[in-house]
């Protein structure tokens, strides 16, 4: 069974996190799948040579050093809400994108895109084609919808024109149940999963007398991460703990967040390290002590399973999506990421207490196993998905 995967993000040499989700589980897919990857080029990308059973096709849309859309921190919605003149070149992009599934998927059996925006145009070609098709959905999708018109509409069109919806969490299946109540029957929930070999306890305690607590934070430097609240609660108590905070990710916000750094006092405890590799970013997770995510909003963020697989102790926002992984006090410690004394209380905790530190690491990483949440088990349900639509074909 050959499968079209549609995309505006995947891992290339540049960015090696952009949609590394998609490839994790293209890895995992058993081998009766084989994969085609369509995804748009960038102004430096160069994507990596792949040696198993899927390839990728890269496509065109503008001048090489124009080709700024996609690929970057926040994708299509940050680049355009950092250049409103983006925008004009969104049409160019969704066309380009058309062209390209139409000229790939001649003899694929399903079409699979990612994200809403690029479901509208899998869903379209898959009629043209009179192919089946599914789109996942992740949290900014739905996010958006929320409060913007035009995303919400996009979102109905790409649920009209799916045969199945995948969401990555519970909470947004239930909002796409509520406000799509005809098309209850569509919608899947297959949560993303992490890689087997990440789950070898970390047996580690804090010790405050041995060195800095290792404090790591993982995500683009977006305003929706929310990077600031971490600065100021670990300012508040700067002098008191002898911490290091390790931040990995890029985004347009990076200039400003080492600005706060410097004026909070931070500049020796906090280290920027950029963009990572996969395996380099939990290299530095598994040297850590603590975790932290403070956004604002999430679908079901990967990166908390990874922390949670590798034992490590975790402070997270209490947001949807957050919360079907951290159970407060037993799989990790949540706070309002709008409340940064909740966050300073946190910390205080696992900086004092090694104990429960320890049995918090080890709660989320039960968790992790319980609830069989690999990339093997997740391939596995995207599989059964793949071949329960093999036979559908659109009239």
């Amino acid at each position: 069974m050959k499968v079209l995967i549609l995309t505006t993000s995947f891992p290339s040499i540049q960015n090696p996190s952009s949609g590394i989700f998609i490839k994790k589980f293209l890895n995992y897919l058993p081998t009766k799948y084989s994969s085609v990857v369509v995804t748009p080029d960038g102004k430096n990308e160069k994507f990596m040579p792949l040696d198993r059973k899927f390839e990728v096709s890269v496509f065109r849309y503008a001048p090489k050093r124009l080709q700024i859309l996609t690929h970057e921190p926040g994708g299509l919605p940050v680049a355009i809400k950092r250049n409103k003149f983006l925008f004009l070149m969104l049409p160019i992009l969704l066309i380009s994108m058309a062209v390209a599934c139409i000229k790939n998927s001649k003899d694929a059996d399903i079409i699979h895109s990612n994200w809403s925006l690029v479901g509208v145009v899998g869903g379209l070609i898959s009629r043209f084609r009179s192919t089946p098709c599914l789109v996942t959905l992740r949290g900014a999708d739905v996010n958006r919808s929320k409060t913007s018109f035009i995303s919400k509409l996009i979102l109905h069109l790409c649920v009209i024109l799916n045969d199945k919806v995948v969401t990555v969490s519970e909470a947004i299946e239930h909002y796409l149940v509520s406000c799509f109540p005809d098309y209850s029957h569509k919608f899947i929930f297959i949560p993303n999963g992490v890689d087997d070999c990440l789950l070898k306890y970390k047996d580690k305690n804090i010790n405050v007398k041995s060195g800095a607590i290792k404090v790591v934070t993982v995500g683009s430097l977006i305003s929706r991460k929310n990077i600031i609240t971490q600065l100021q609660a670990l300012s508040i108590i700067k002098n008191k703990y002898n911490f290091e905070l390790n931040i990995v990710g890029k985004g347009e916000l990076e200039a400003d967040l080492k600005a706060a750094s410097i004026k909070l006092g931070l500049s020796d405890k906090v280290k920027f390290l950029g963009m990572r590799t996969q395996e380099e970013t939990i290299e530095i997770m598994r040297s850590a002590d603590v975790f932290i995510l403070s956004s604002f909003a999430e679908g079901r963020p990967n990166v908390v399973l990874e922390a949670m697989a590798i034992g490590l102790p975790i402070i997270a926002s209490d947001i949807e999506g957050v919360t079907e992984l951290i159970k407060n006090g037993s799989t990790g410690l949540l706070f309002s990421p709008y409340d940064c004394d909740q966050l300073v209380t946190a910390l205080e905790k696992l900086f004092t207490d090694t104990s429960r530190s320890y049995d918090l690491g080890k709660g989320a990483q039960k968790f992790i196993v319980d609830n069989k949440l690999t990339w093997t088990k997740t391939a596995e349900a995207y599989g059964q998905c793949y071949t329960s639509l093999k036979n559908i074909r659109i009239s």
